[in-house]
């Protein structure tokens, strides 16, 4: 997935969830792509990733599936091992 659906995915959510929210939780994801039909994504810490997938993951499978993606799942892995 380009950086460019990446970011209208983050648009999109802007409008879910709100641009603090998209500012505190979504901005220090980073999109690791999509295989058989599980998005990646890498978070700075276990607590970023733990609450982004309790609170958002559905919010960012639906954004992505905006973007024409077919994406039943979202994962999260820390950067780092942190």
């Amino acid at each position: 997935m380009s950086a460019e659906l990446w970011e209208q995915a983050r648009n999109a959510l802007v409008e879910v969830i709100g641009r603090n929210n998209v500012l505190a939780w979504i901005e220090p994801l980073i999109f690791a792509g999509v295989r058989d039909g599980v998005a990646m994504l890498d978070a700075p810490t276990t607590f970023i990733a733990d609450w982004v997938a309790r609170n958002f993951a559905e919010h960012i499978r639906a954004a992505l599936a905006l973007q024409g993606l077919a994406v039943n799942r979202v994962e999260f892995a820390v950067r780092g091992g942190r």
